[in-house]
């Protein structure tokens, strides 16, 4: 991990076997409480917007992880509104999703026995998201992860494997032509 460790008010980068390094900088960073004592996150984002943005900016991801008060949905959409990122609605998104709140919505209403292949949110759309949020309120039995990745490196990955293709790619451009059914299929990851 990086030498130099995030420590502001209260909150401190932890460490974790999910994380690599990435560009020099821990992806994803984890940010936890100092300690046991309860920490008010919803003022804390508030007071340090610009410090999670550079935060975000520099690391890619960052996870908030033991905060006890970020325990519910409601808690989650008020920490989402306390960093005062744009909302967006749930437009021309494929799978089939709940809306919990303004800003909150399930993740997928697919059967868990359902893979979610790895994809830009909303890519298809004429305006994708810039900021992406997840929450977990009932932790899986097993598995349940939420895996991330950086961009650049399966760019980087398919122009050392595969150049030519990357060249045809960039040349003409893609095009994805998706027929949906007229109704929401709950049993697809994808809608």
């Amino acid at each position: 991990m990086t030498t130099e460790r995030f420590r502001l008010d209260g909150v401190t980068a932890a460490e974790s076997h999910h994380q690599r390094v990435v560009d020099g900088v821990d992806f994803p960073l984890i940010l936890s409480p100092v300690s046991t004592a309860p920490l008010d996150i919803l003022d804390w984002l508030r007071r340090h917007q610009k410090e999670v943005d550079d935060l975000l900016r520099q690391h890619k991801a960052v996870f908030f992880r033991g905060f006890e008060s970020l325990s519910e949905v409601g808690d989650f959409h008020n920490a989402i509104e306390a960093l005062d990122y744009a909302t967006m609605d749930y437009v021309g998104g494929a799978a089939v999703r709940t809306q919990l709140t303004p800003r909150v919505f399930t993740a997928n209403e697919s059967p868990s026995s359902e893979n979610i292949p790895f994809h830009h949110e909303m890519a298809q759309t004429p305006h994708p998201p810039t900021h992406l949020y997840f929450f977990c309120e009932i932790p899986a039995q097993t598995g349940g992860e939420t895996p991330i990745l950086v961009s650049h490196e399966v760019y980087d990955r398919l122009q050392e494997l595969h150049p030519h293709v990357l060249n045809d790619i960039e040349q003409t451009g893609v095009q994805y032509i998706r027929v949906l059914p007229e109704d929401d299929d709950p049993t697809s990851a994808i809608g």
